[in-house]
């Protein structure tokens, strides 16, 4: 595995910071406009009104949008990574592909490796087995892209393709087939997704595709069972609920909170259906989150040793400092021999708890958090709002909304933010913005207004990411990512074996982390160690006879490989 820190591909390694992030959303917005003219084709030329017809063409056929949607992503992702396949470089990512290697080869947890804590690092439990920390699905789906693709960011970009393909499902559900095209096309052109870095969800490893298809699919599933209970829509709301189990389980449960309480008061409001419902849809559902449930404690069981016991858990339990919930208690501080590890976790860790324990700090972070996903997620669509007070009377649009807003605040109760937190409520977004676009067309009398409406909504949003880069923070990459992967091909030239130990200067960036080991370190060419005393390093280099032993002092000017022998004398 190799690293770069907050860059994801090298296409975009020439153009960094606000304005050129700009000029990519614009050049992406352009393109989302297609089929918003498509829809509004009445009040175009007659010459262009083909695309009208081509939109109704596509959009009639039950699978036609979400095939459509499906295909963009795909060729968007792929685009974008034309010239320079994704590598990680973010502590989440590293771990990620670690527990994807480990599923690749068929296993749930891994043996402890000899020496074990000259291999501790960030989210990697070494005891009592060596695991990630994280819900296995996302690991999953970059586990299938290794295992068909060789490649597991595949598996990134197929969860993606099929979480655009759900919202267009979804959105035919509750705004009819056409729209449905436009909620697709929507989701799967959304610049954010790919060139905001470093949280794009095609081009990163953390990426939130795979609980953006689960909230997708609950919600399409909510619609049709508020119609009629069916157990084809009822497998899609169980397989929805399944996916946010193993994504996100905390912020999948709080916003699905609405769903359950509209399927709740449907039971109770028909006593005539209450056993077709209890048979067609209750008895699905729980088959299948009994049966995720199982699979679950299983790997619980593998990793932990208890099956109610779950990684994160067990993880934040050996090494954490601060809390997960804003809510809850500080444990206490905990000391690690690795400096690096006790000032991420006792220092960074826990001075943003503190910091949000005050009701200003509280205030000043929740509005950092609330702008982050702002320029996120609507800020491109400002001139859809007019459509927002439009359906503040719309009771059926008023349930999407409360799953944004329930989705937004499991995340404001947590101690951190990311924007693939919120994925779970991401579909509702999308559906609930293209909502907005189709009430101004239909309540506008003139329609070409609504189009240019529509056009400087989506054309707004560079204004937007813009103004967000200049306050957000944005990082090109480092050189350490470079010199990482060019001591790995240095190293991947020379015969044999090598153990690489790791002598971080005392005030060494926590970001900047090289030891990251696949899930079968033993058997790894290059193993990436930490440096401990002279004893306990000699105790590693025994446990791995027959490698090439080498020093790396990574914060000493540019990174150079020095034998381990040599540096002795």
């Amino acid at each position: 595995m190799t690293g770069g820190l907050w860059e994801s591909q090298e296409v975009f390694r020439g153009a960094e910071g606000p304005a050129s992030r700009a000029v990519l959303s614009w050049a992406l917005a352009l393109v989302a406009l297609v089929p918003a003219m498509m829809l509004l084709g009445g009040s175009l030329r007659p010459k262009t009104c083909w695309l009208r017809s081509l939109a109704h063409a596509v959009a009639r056929p039950k699978w036609g949008a979400p095939l459509v949607a499906a295909l963009v992503a795909l060729l968007m992702s792929g685009a974008l990574t034309a010239r320079h396949l994704p590598t990680p470089y973010i502590h989440d990512e590293f771990a990620y592909l670690m527990q994807a290697d480990t599923f690749a080869h068929g296993r749930a947890a891994n043996p402890v490796p000899p020496e074990w804590r000259h291999f501790e690092t960030f989210h990697i439990l070494l005891q009592p087995t060596y695991s990630a920390k994280y819900p296995p699905g996302q690991a999953l789906s970059l586990a299938a892209g290794q295992v068909l693709f060789d490649a597991p960011i595949t598996g990134v970009w197929l969860a993606f393709a099929a979480a655009c393909a759900a919202v267009a499902w979804a959105a035919r559900a509750w705004l009819g087939p056409r729209w449905g095209l436009v909620a697709g096309l929507m989701a799967a052109l959304h610049p954010a997704f790919h060139i905001f870095k470093p949280f794009t969800w095609t081009q990163s490893f953390w990426g939130g595709g795979l609980a953006f298809l689960g909230g997708a699919l609950v919600l399409g599933a909510w619609r049709r069972l508020d119609r009629r209970a069916a157990i084809p829509a009822s497998l899609a709301l169980a397989a929805g609920l399944a996916i946010l189990a193993i994504t996100r389980p905390w912020e999948g449960v709080v916003a699905s909170l609405p769903v359950a309480a509209g399927l709740i008061a449907k039971f109770l409001n028909d006593p005539a259906g209450r056993k077709r419902f209890l048979l067609r849809v209750v008895t699905p559902v729980a088959a299948v989150l009994l049966v995720t449930a199982a699979a679950v404690a299983r790997i619980n069981a593998a990793v932990t040793g208890s099956a109610t016991t779950m990684p994160y858990i067990l993880y934040e339990q050996q090494y954490a400092a601060a809390p997960v919930f804003l809510f809850q208690q500080a444990p206490p501080a905990r000391w690690n021999e690795h400096p690096q590890i006790t000032s991420y976790h006792g220092g960074w860790s826990r001075g943003i708890f503190e910091k949000q324990r005050s009701p200003k700090g509280f205030l000043a972070v929740a509005a950092f958090k609330c702008f982050l996903l702002w320029n996120y997620f609507p800020g491109a669509y400002m001139a859809l709002v007019p459509g927002f007070f439009m359906l503040l009377r719309s009771r059926r649009m008023g349930r999407l909304s409360l799953v944004v807003v329930f989705g937004l605040l499991a995340t404001l109760c947590t101690c951190w933010t990311q924007p693939h937190y919120v994925a779970p409520a991401a579909a509702a977004f999308f559906l609930f913005t293209t909502a907005c676009a189709r009430r101004l067309a239909c309540c506008l009398k003139n329609r070409r207004a609504a189009l240019w409406m529509a056009a400087a909504g989506l054309l707004s949003s560079p204004v937007f990411l813009t103004f967000g880069g200049l306050i957000l923070p944005s990082r090109s990459r480092p050189a350490w990512a470079d010199e990482r992967v060019k001591i790995i091909k240095e190293l991947e030239q020379r015969p044999g074996n090598h153990l690489v130990f790791l002598k971080y200067a005392p005030l060494h960036n926590i970001n900047f982390e090289w030891v990251y080991n696949s899930s079968d370190i033993p058997s790894q060419r290059i193993i990436w160690a930490r440096m401990r005393d002279d004893a306990k390093d000699e105790r590693l280099v025994q446990a791995f006879p027959g490698r090439e032993v080498w020093v790396l002092e990574p914060d000493r000017g540019v990174p150079q490989l020095k034998l381990r022998e040599a540096e002795g004398k």
